[in-house]
């Protein structure tokens, strides 16, 4: 009975398929127990290794395939520890000179056998990384060495589908385009609020968002504070600029916006061909904004969501949406309205979105004090 079971057990394990099903179960949040079958079993190593790089939550894993003597961990005056890629391309600070040698091509080989497994791929400085109790910090000498000694034109991670890169080191954030790939299909990015140069520089990333990853599906923006810039004041006023990198999105099915001032935006969310789904948190409209006329607003948008948006914004981008062929609609109105705007919201909602398509409308109010824009002003 034993060598039967043997040898059923050999078959199982000589069908690939059933060996990813198996890692499957096991799922790619349990590290230690994928590590341990990659060393356990030949025959499951291949699809628990897929399982094991899938998604990583920070560099750290990838940083610790280069050679030991191109990077140093050590701990700061602030017992921190930091994880440092030792960079003989430009002059690094003084905390980083040590094991300084240029990256070769050998040096990659690890990194890239364990990069071309990883498909998502989270990215901060917003909170430090902590790995076994131990915090990690990064410097923006590991992304320039990187970015220094990348072989030829490929990827670093070229089957990655989604990224999240919250970063607030405007000398790091532009390294986000090392990790930009054609297969990305999900990209998150915060768009942490310092003065207007660094805002521009991080929206000069939608312009040639398209060009890097022609697949992308689904965006969100996340400006991570409560001051509404005025998506006007970032272009200097020219709508066609604000709406360009928007418009060439035509692919995109998911938008998600948090905490902006929309303005000129709103054109080229609502002509936007693919787009299904349409969260706004906490986001402002002025209610002197105009949807276009002459094109199709919100064609084939099926779920909406404003959540933590005043009376006005939500009033108004209900009556642009007649025409909607809405499902779901998830409305949390961040103040409390007064009776002429619930009889308005209430006529607003007859007269727009009720349509036989909508099966879900969960609606709730969260009150807030009133928030003011950069000028000062008053929101409508």
């Amino acid at each position: 009975m034993s060598s039967v079971t043997a040898t059923s057990s050999s078959r199982v394990l000589q069908c690939l398929e059933l060996c990813r099903l198996i890692c499957e179960q096991i799922g790619s949040k349990d590290k230690r127990t994928l590590f341990q079958l990659c060393l356990s079993c030949k025959a499951l190593m291949e699809p628990a290794l897929d399982l094991l790089w899938y998604e990583l939550d920070d560099l750290v894993p990838l940083m610790r395939c280069l050679p030991l003597d191109l990077y140093e961990e050590r701990e700061d005056l602030q017992r921190d520890v930091v994880l440092i890629v030792s960079n003989g391309f430009h002059s690094a600070p003084l905390i980083f000179t040590i094991n300084l040698r240029p990256m070769v091509k050998n040096d990659w080989e690890r990194f890239e056998i364990a990069a071309s497994r990883v498909h998502i791929l989270t990215h901060s400085d917003i909170a430090d990384v902590t790995r076994n109790d131990r915090v990690y910090q990064f410097d923006s000498g590991i992304f320039q060495s990187l970015a220094c000694a990348q072989p030829g034109t490929s990827k670093l991670l070229p089957r990655l589908r989604q990224l999240t890169w919250s970063v607030k080191n405007d000398d790091i954030y532009p390294y986000i385009l090392l990790f930009l790939s054609p297969s990305i299909k999900d990209l998150t990015v915060f768009i942490v609020t310092g003065d207007d140069a660094s805002v521009r520089m991080r929206f000069s990333l939608l312009t040639s968002l398209v060009s890097h990853c022609p697949s992308i599906q689904s965006v969100a923006l996340d400006a991570q504070d409560h001051v509404y810039r005025s998506w006007e004041s970032l272009y200097s006023g020219r709508a066609s600029s604000a709406c360009a990198p928007f418009i060439a999105w035509t692919g995109l099915e998911s938008l998600s916006l948090r905490h902006l001032n929309l303005g000129f935006l709103t054109h080229a969310i609502a002509g936007l061909p693919a787009l299904t789904r349409l969260e706004l948190y906490s986001c402002r409209i002025r209610v002197d904004t105009q949807f276009p006329s002459n094109t199709p607003q919100f064609p084939v948008l099926k779920d909406l969501a404003m959540v933590r948006c005043n009376m006005g914004t939500c009033l108004h981008v209900l009556k642009s949406m007649s025409s909607t062929p809405l499902v779901s609609i998830n409305l949390s109105i961040a103040e409390t309205p007064q009776e002429p705007q619930w009889a308005e919201l209430i006529n607003g909602l007859q007269n727009g979105v009720l349509h036989d398509t909508l099966t879900d409308f969960p609606a709730s109010i969260e009150p807030y004090q009133n928030e003011r824009c950069v000028d000062g002003r008053k929101w409508d």
